[in-house]
């Protein structure tokens, strides 16, 4: 293998402790291989194998590569038999510690048990055990607390009472416990959390670092409300911007005056003297332009406004005495959780287990040592280690913590010698709910130098040997922008991008392999998916389908199995995904976690456990007896519960099976009752994993399930069921009891495990995975969707910094007043920026995992909208995003579409949508390689509806009319004079809506009566006495359409089995309506109840109700069909097919015959006007119901609200 000079410097680089910063597939696995093989054969560096301490991330890792070690080895010997060093590295490879971080802890911890008076039996406990301990401990500890009745804690469970009391005091100490699980000495982090609640007075609340912070969070946010304010002074100047210069201007300087200081007290002053000002615009301006810097400001002022009111609402004096107030909640909350740490520590140890914090800290215990000063050195084991290894190598470095960081350098040479190797890329570091620290890979990143004759050096792999340059180009063009130094802690345009290494062959692609970006237009994921699911049946297509570099050929097709979608979350979002890929006929699969404990096999057996354990359980008693173990009726069940009146259902069981009157029941109770009474007592001696084998195969319910839709999944579920009860007899719980328990537990923790998995490896399936789980992968073809999904809200109870402050909220019990201290407000505005940064990095793993094709979508309620917002970036000049507008992103399609907006890229929207002015500045002229798109909600239906066409149209008769050749003036005068044959088809769109195709209509009346006025379906706001008001749901907000869609949406709910409909029971009838859920609250406030009274007294009424009874009444059916041209259109004489869409209010079937009928709200005088006006509607609603159903439509009917009739519509010739 050819290595480039980067690499060959990290292969051969010695006697330095070295960072490798490795960019996403930069080959730094191989390169760390290589650099181990050189060692260990270079005879030279007397280095062997098991001198070296590799130590990875996980254990696939760490065993890939020791195989790739061995061969290498197993290679090298082929070539040179003789060669002793390399037969002596080969026998002690078996020996070599190339593990992870919990497996060389466990060996330090087991070899030196003795050194910390540890049990040398421990064990490593079940995730789902320690949680359960956890819990258990945790009770315990509160009840005490409650016996005792300590005024302190007393005061603390006041303070906390809301909900379940329980719940929120353990909220707190877990919060607290968990972060200091991440620090070297645990006990003393959570000791120290509450220093900064130790003042006393004002001057040291003053002297403390706080209101140094609070300025500084505020500068950054105010470089971003000055940058936004100054695109829209951009926008105003433009020629027919709407030029608020002055306004502006004023607004600006105020502001920056704010920026200027440097001292709490003077900012918060400044802030006060922020005016908003008017932008009203010049006469005659570009409105839209307008608009936007209306909006720009406006949203500059919300922005200003916040800020202020979570950092400088306070006078010094106030957050001082907040502080001081909350000293003894802070103080009880740190001598809970240290009381906490102690008991469960304790538990632990007579139980004999240990988690993987306990493994990590017992083995820095025996590591490191602590003198009666506080100075911390290494104890003789760490020495003699530090002797055995000649050099220590980090894999993943960006994902180590502290504690991981003290155990390492205590078993490193030290003093002088440098003997650290760490690989790493602190952009894929993307694991801070592990306690991950990627500061501690930056502030190496930041100290060390390139001069690789220091001790301390660093070397940046930056070449990509994966992706194709336009991957490349486009995750470089986006990170270049995005990726600051103010949020990530790293610039990424300041050499951290990527360089492309990898050679695909272009000659002979001539596809366009650009990243594509799709904003797609629809009400949630749903429309997103279907969306994704149609663009990978175009993509996979075998004729015109794209195509990629597969090794050892030319190029070939995708397949399925190329492609994987990459979602941030899997949970509730991966089924949609999967219904919808299903739904357009391709095989996927997910790696979820989420649904095996809901599904309908698993309750049922652990509801028959829980029975066995206890029989009165009403719930899942009843569940067992329907279920087709046992096959009881409803009925029969409500037969038993009848007869005798018992609390419990067992009781009644127990009775009936005495004193039942039907035979029949009295024999399956009996049944069923002797079948418990023999698995109460084998439960007794059984092991739970035995119980459920027996249970499922003499009920022959496995059997069952697995002729059940998808039995062979729901088989698998079972067995998986087993496999948990027999990890449950390894831990310290027993019997059936504490099974269920400890199954209830794993769903309450939220450690659902998924459904069981049943497609192999080779299936040519879509893969769904998590962005985490795709880290260290990659794939031909990637999907990132649900880009536009936000983070979680930040409720937490407590928060905590990485410097070790926690922030609470101040309570005060006499007035009953709760709100966060300053502490609390900034810290969580320190982890929102954490929280970003994490978010930015998972958003570059997974940009960067795809090979040849990247696409990304997101999803928007209104395009227009998300249009205009994307706009702002056009005006903007700076070359990386500002800290305010990158943490303040509400979702990662955000800050991707303001990039590419800067870009030519976007052009082609901005022009289609808007006069687009854009900056022409290094970023609108960068090769970003990307494609912008936006999928509008008509095209989607529009895809749907393509296929219903089956002609396809001559693009080249066109191109035949307009390439005459003009040689002389008779040609020219042809042409001049030339009328084109299919004028009147001219307007037919290939898609059109029933109301598209109405408006036509009118338009051609309008032609022939010059009075005809064109009419939308609307109406005036009605003007109704206070008398009558009762007669209205509420106030009347909706009119026009909006009230038509009222109007409608009762209609399609009314209840036609009411027996009589006055103002009080049609009031109660729309009040179930808001109530379900069906309508909302403005709906119904604007309905008139007597039109609906009305309604049902007409002989359309009657009709239709005699239909509902019969089941032959259909409301708001929807309807898609192609129909020749001239079928709907009387001036056309085209046989061109169209797509028409529309929905039908009502339609019954009346002696086998349809009746169709329209309500309308129009303000109309006569029954004539609605004809006019909707003639054409009604004849497509005709042609549509005979066509799909071939059914006769005997008659038409428009029902108008205003006057309260109904009138036929009679067929009209086209001619007429």
């Amino acid at each position: 293998m050819k290595w480039t000079d980067k690499q060959l410097d990290v292969i051969n680089t010695r006697n330095r402790n070295i960072l490798v910063s490795a960019a996403a597939g930069s080959g730094k696995t191989a390169v760390l291989v290589e650099r181990i093989i050189n060692m260990i054969t270079d005879e030279e560096s007397d280095v062997n194998i098991d001198e070296l301490l590799v130590v990875t991330f996980t254990r696939a890792a760490a065993s890939e590569m020791k195989e790739r070690v061995r061969a290498a080895l197993e290679e090298a010997i082929e070539k040179n038999p003789d060669n002793e060093n390399i037969i002596k590295q080969l026998s002690l490879i078996h020996n070599a510690d190339i593990s992870t971080i919990d497996s060389f802890c466990a060996k330090i911890v087991r070899e030196n048990f003795d050194k910390i008076d540890l049990d040398p039996n421990f064990r490593i406990a079940d995730e789902t055990e320690i949680k359960m301990i956890k819990a258990d401990v945790i009770g315990e500890m509160l009840e005490d607390y409650y016996l005792e009745a300590d005024e302190k804690f007393m005061s603390l469970a006041k303070q906390y009472s809301a909900g379940r009391l329980k719940d929120n005091i353990e909220e707190l100490i877990e919060q607290l416990y968990k972060n200091a699980c991440g620090h070297s000495d645990p006990e003393k982090w959570v000791k120290n959390s509450g220093n900064i609640y130790n003042i006393k007075t004002l001057e040291e609340f003053e002297n403390s670092e706080l209101l140094g912070e609070i300025v500084n969070f505020a500068k950054l946010e105010l470089d971003g409300i000055l940058e936004d304010l100054n695109t829209a002074l951009k926008i105003s100047m433009e020629t027919d911007g709407p030029g608020c210069v002055d306004g502006l201007t004023q607004l600006m300087e105020s502001i920056s005056e704010i920026q200027k200081q440097n001292n709490y007290n003077k900012m918060r002053l400044a802030f006060r003297g922020v005016k908003s000002v008017t932008l009203r615009g010049a006469k005659g301006c570009d409105e839209a332009k307008k608009k936007q810097v209306q909006d720009i400001k406006k949203k500059a002022m919300d922005r200003l406004g916040k800020l202020e009111s979570e950092l400088f609402e306070q006078t010094v004096e106030e957050m001082a005495s907040d502080i001081i107030k909350s000293h003894d909640s802070v103080s009880m909350i740190i001598k809970l959780t240290l009381d906490f740490m102690k008991r469960f520590a304790d538990k632990k140890g007579e139980k004999g287990i240990m988690d993987f914090n306990d493994q990590a800290h017992f083995a820095l215990k025996i590591l490191l040592s602590e003198d009666e000063k506080g100075n911390v050195y290494p104890t003789d084991v760490a020495r003699q280690m530090a002797e055995n290894y000649k050099e220590i190598m980090i894999d993943e470095y960006q994902d180590s913590n502290y504690v991981q960081e003290d155990i390492l350098n205590s078993v490193s040479k030290g003093q002088g010698v440098n003997n650290i190797f760490m690989v790493g890329d602190v952009k894929q570091s993307i694991y801070r709910f592990r306690q991950a620290e990627p500061g501690l890979f930056l502030h190496k990143y930041d100290t060390y130098s390139q001069d690789l004759t220091k001790d301390c050096c660093k070397i940046i792999l930056d070449k990509n040997f994966r992706s194709r340059r336009e991957v490349i180009n486009s995750v470089n063009y986006i990170f270049n922008y995005i990726m600051t130094e103010k949020v990530g802690g790293i610039n990424y345009k300041n050499g951290n991008g990527l360089t492309c290494g990898a050679k695909y062959d272009e000659s002979i692609n001539k596809q366009d392999n650009s990243t594509e970006i799709f904003m797609v237009e629809g009400e949630g994921r749903e429309d997103e998916a279907d969306f994704v699911a149609k663009k990978i049946l175009e993509i996979t297509d075998p004729e015109n389908g794209l195509k990629i570099t597969e090794e050892g050929q030319n190029k070939r097709r995708v397949k399925y199995s190329d492609i994987t979608i990459l979602l941030r979350s899997l949970k509730g979002v991966s089924d949609i995904y999967l219904q919808a890929l299903e739904d357009n006929g391709i095989p996927a699969v997910a790696d979820s976690k989420t649904g095996y404990y809901r599904t309908i096999e698993v309750r049922t057996v652990v509801s028959a456990l829980s029975v066995i354990d206890n029989p009165y359980q009403d719930i899942p008693l009843a569940t067992i007896l329907i279920s087709p173990m046992f096959s009881f009726t409803e009925n029969e069940l409500a037969v038993i519960k009848a007869e005798n009146i018992c609390e419990y259902l067992y009781d009644n069981l127990l009775l009936y099976k005495e004193t039942g009157s039907d035979a029949e029941i009295k024999v399956k109770v009996k049944g069923f009752l002797d079948f418990l009474d023999d698995y109460r007592k084998r439960s007794v001696y059984i092991k739970v994993y035995e119980l459920i084998e027996q249970l499922v195969n003499e009920t022959g319910y496995d059997y069952y399930i697995s002729s059940m839709p998808g039995g062979k999944r729901r088989h698998v579920n079972i067995e998986a069921l087993k496999e948990k009860a027999v990890a449950y007899e390894n831990i310290s719980y027993k019997g059936v009891f504490n099974f269920i328990r400890y199954i209830e537990k794993l769903q309450y923790l939220d450690s659902d495990d998924g459904e069981a998995g049943i497609s192999q490896e080779n299936d040519n399936t879509v893969k769904i995975m998590s962005i985490h789980k795709s880290k260290g992968l990659q794939f031909p073809v990637v999907f990132l969707c649900d880009t536009n999904g936000g983070g979680r809200n930040d409720t937490d109870k407590i928060v905590v910094d990485d410097n070790g402050n926690i922030g609470v909220d101040m309570i005060d019990e006499n007035l009953k007043v709760k709100s966060p201290t300053i502490v609390k407000r900034l810290i969580r505005r320190k982890n929102k920026q954490e929280d970003m940064a994490e978010r930015l990095r998972i958003l570059y793993v997974a940009l960067t995992r795809a090979k040849e094709k990247l696409i990304i979508t997101g999803v928007t309620k209104k395009l227009t909208k998300t249009i205009s917002d994307l706009k702002e970036s056009m005006y903007n000049v700076k070359d990386e995003m500002s800290y305010s507008n990158i943490v303040n992103a509400p979702n990662m399609f955000t800050w991707i579409g303001k990039t590419v907006a800067k870009n030519k890229a976007f052009d082609t929207i901005a022009e289609r949508e808007f006069n687009g002015t854009k900056a022409r500045d290094e970023m609108y002229n960068a090769e970003a390689d990307i494609v912008i798109n936006t999928v509008e909600a008509e095209d989607m239906l529009y895809q749907e509806g393509k296929a219903l066409i089956k002609d396809e149209i001559d693009s080249k008769k066109l191109d035949r009319i307009f390439n005459l050749k003009a040689d002389n003036g008779d040609d020219v005068k042809k042409k001049f004079d030339f009328t084109y044959q299919y004028l009147d088809d001219v307007t037919l769109h290939s898609k059109a809506s029933v109301t598209e195709i109405k408006k036509q209509s009118m338009a051609y009346v309008e032609e022939i009566d010059g009075n005809q006025e064109f009419h939308k379906e609307t109406e005036v706001p009605e003007i109704i006495p206070d008398f009558a008001r009762e007669d209205i749901s509420g106030n009347e907000t909706l009119y026009g359409a909006e009230r038509g869609t009222a109007y409608h949406r009762v209609f399609e709910l009314l209840d036609f089995d009411m027996e009589e409909y006055t103002i009080d029971t049609v009031k109660k009838m729309i009040e179930s309506f808001v109530d379900k859920g069906l309508m909302t609250k403005e709906q119904a406030g604007c309905i008139y109840y007597k039109d609906i009274i009305s309604f049902t007294k007409t002989d359309l009424f009657n009709r239709m109700k005699k239909a509902y009874k019969k089941g032959k009444l259909y409301r708001e059916r929807k309807f898609l069909l192609g129909v020749k041209a001239n079928e709907i259109n009387g001036r056309s004489n085209s046989d061109e097919t169209m797509i028409i869409q529309g929905i039908i209010d009502v339609c019954f079937e009346e002696d086998g015959e349809f009746v169709i009928a329209d309500y309308k709200t129009d303000k109309v005088k006569t029954m004539e006007e609605l004809d006019k006006r909707y003639h054409v509607q009604l004849e497509c609603y005709k042609l549509a119901i005979e066509r799909i159903s071939q059914i006769n439509v005997k008659e038409m009917i428009i029902y108008s609200v205003t006057l309260g009739k109904e009138a036929e519509i009679k067929k009209e010739d086209k001619g007429e």
